[in-house]
């Protein structure tokens, strides 16, 4: 590619040509041809980031917006704040993978509907959506909380009745007020996640399991930066299940912990997520979706679902207007 030459950046026919073969190019080009429609056309045409160096009549051209951003998504950021409220615009540049692997059960086939279902308004309101193995999402429940107990043990220790927080009225001794105070302002839950915290940090045990968490959590980091390498976003269920009943969750702890499967992953790689209702089961309670984007990118998946909540008007289940 020949370099380009400052000297010609007026003459019309020679950046025409050079954009074809660059389009960051035209951020050389002079202002008169920078709001030149076929210029810009054609060097979003060839790189649509060159969107960026647009006059700012044009990044208001929804043909040109749509060109730029319907290939590289968060070119939207270079559009006029007319056509980023465009949602037909918007979401051209959205790719979103329905990750149906997240389902484990086909008790769950209420849930599973509902956010395919969802997933398909997503894209008939132009979005992409495929199937694609996210992988290691199985190991997201053991190394969560591994890592979460170990945290919780550390942070929590400081609970002591000294300082702050609560104290137990009778006791004897400093000893004695420690525990006391512990075991008294701490639920069974609570309780637990300490012991196995202090059990996986302990000396003989810290590399064969807090470590190895550290390290699956790194994994799982890079399989979502694999996956948002392709698409912007990941459509998944925010539970297994609807809502338990009340006070019942903490019955099976095992399955209070599994509830999380699909929102843990989500912590660990540090990614923003935002869960919408999209439907309801058999006994009316509602289904809840979440969309996960990339680092920094909470204004996509915003967007989408925004999209997505204005095809739907939502009420309260029956059982609720009854006032149950």
């Amino acid at each position: 590619m020949d370099e380009f030459d400052k000297e010609q950046a007026n003459n019309r026919e020679y950046v025409l040509s050079m954009v074809k073969q660059d389009g960051k190019l035209l951020d050389l080009a002079s202002e008169r041809l920078q709001d030149d429609e076929e210029i810009v056309m054609e060097a979003v045409k060839q790189n649509p980031i060159s969107l960026e160096f647009a006059s700012s009549r044009l990044k208001d051209n929804a043909k040109i917006v749509m060109e730029s951003v319907s290939r590289v998504g968060w070119t939207a950021c270079y559009a006029s704040e007319k056509l980023r409220a465009n949602k037909e615009i918007m979401l051209s540049g959205l790719k979103i993978d329905g990750q149906i692997l997240y389902y484990v059960s086909k008790e769950l086939r209420d849930d599973k509907e509902a956010v395919l279902a969802a997933a398909k308004t997503l894209e008939e309101k132009g979005a992409i959506v495929e199937e694609f193995d996210l992988g290691l999402v199985e190991y997201a429940i053991p190394a969560y909380y591994v890592i979460a107990a170990a945290e919780a043990s550390s942070n929590l220790s400081r609970f002591d009745g000294v300082k702050y927080g609560y104290r137990a009225k009778d006791y004897e001794g400093l000893h004695n007020m420690y525990k006391k105070t512990r075991s008294e302002g701490f639920g069974a839950e609570v309780k637990r996640r300490i012991m196995l915290g202090s059990f996986v940090l302990s000396s003989g045990y810290y590399d064969a399991y807090y470590l190895k968490a550290l390290r699956t959590k790194a994994l799982i980091k890079q399989a979502f930066d694999k996956a948002f390498a392709k698409y912007d976003m990941i459509v998944a269920p925010a539970a297994p299940t609807t809502a338990p009943e009340l006070g019942k969750s903490l019955s099976d702890p095992m399955k209070m912990y599994l509830s999380d499967i699909y929102t843990i992953s989500v912590n660990l790689a540090g990614l923003p997520g935002i869960s919408i209702p999209v439907g309801k089961d058999s006994k009316g309670l509602p289904v809840g979706m979440q969309l996960i984007g990339d680092c920094f990118q909470e204004k996509k998946i915003i967007q989408a679902a925004y999209t997505f909540e204005q095809t739907r008007t939502y009420e309260a289940p029956q059982f609720v207007k009854e006032g149950r």
